[in-house]
């Protein structure tokens, strides 16, 4: 062998071995470059844009509003990349979470369609009593939450005036459930046995463990949550029926409380 030769042959060799290497780093460099390109054709092609927006027309939320906040929040960015009109990168677990905090949606599903299509199929809400505050009407279901809220007087639903310390929340009306499920019993208990009894409203203060009624042009009616609702109402019916057979007496009376075990106090 000659002088020098061993040293050529490890040279060629360590450079044979090199370059694998350099064929690796450029298959990466264009398997990165692939994929940019791809993830920047999905951004901005308009084949996975979304433009038709289907959502239901509800009893409680304004379709409309909805709509504008679903492009409200189609517009935004996630993670400062990811365009949320775009069908394949949109998140419906971040859609759905803007658009509860805003409405009173009680279950709702978002749908990727196709031809650019995204449609929100929703339940709402309900409210079944008005919680009149400040001249405001808000509309609450049985968990004093604010469905909605309005100006003027409802219509055949049952409102309570709340004549104590302001209760409205951001969110909620901020009271006593007990409240709330003992007047529900009132309600349904006088509407089956006092049909004849149109109720005016209800009166909320601070008296504890008392629901107050009003006649509509009449009475006051006092009854207690620590007490049997139907007792207190099967006591009304037997006052009306022995004391106060007239129509016209019973409504001239100024309350009447059912309050207290088997006595009746009015005025």
């Amino acid at each position: 062998m000659r002088p020098g030769q061993s040293q050529r042959n490890r040279f060629v060799s360590q450079t044979l071995k090199k370059r694998p290497v350099k064929k690796k780093n450029k298959k990466l460099i264009g398997l990165v470059v692939l994929l940019l390109f791809i993830f920047l054709y999905l951004s901005f092609s308009s084949a996975l844009k979304i433009s038709n927006l289907v959502t239901p027309l509800g009893k409680n939320i304004n379709q409309a509003e909805l709509e504008q906040a679903t492009w409200d929040y189609l517009s935004q960015r996630r993670f400062w990349l990811l365009p949320q009109n775009n069908l394949l990168f949109l998140s419906k677990s971040g859609l759905f979470n803007y658009l509860n905090e805003r409405f009173p949606i009680a279950e709702l599903k978002i749908k990727k369609r196709p031809l650019h299509r995204l449609v929100l199929d929703l339940v709402e809400k309900d409210y079944s009593l008005v919680w009149l505050e400040n001249g405001l009407y808000y509309y609450i279901n049985d968990q004093g939450e604010i469905i909605k809220t309005a100006t003027e007087r409802p219509q055949n639903v049952v409102v309570i005036s709340n004549l104590a310390d302001p209760k409205q929340g951001e969110k909620r009306i901020d009271m006593d459930l007990k409240y709330l499920e003992s007047l529900h019993t009132v309600q349904q208990t006088m509407t089956v046995n006092q049909p004849d009894l149109i109720i005016g409203h209800y009166v909320y203060d601070n008296e504890p463990n008392t629901i107050k009624l009003k006649i509509e042009e009449g009475p006051l009616l006092y009854f207690s949550t620590k007490e049997d609702i139907v007792k207190q109402v099967s006591k009304l019916k037997v006052l009306r029926d022995q004391v106060f057979p007239d129509q016209v007496n019973f409504l001239n009376q100024l309350y009447i409380d059912l309050r207290y075990g088997d006595r009746v106090f009015y005025q």
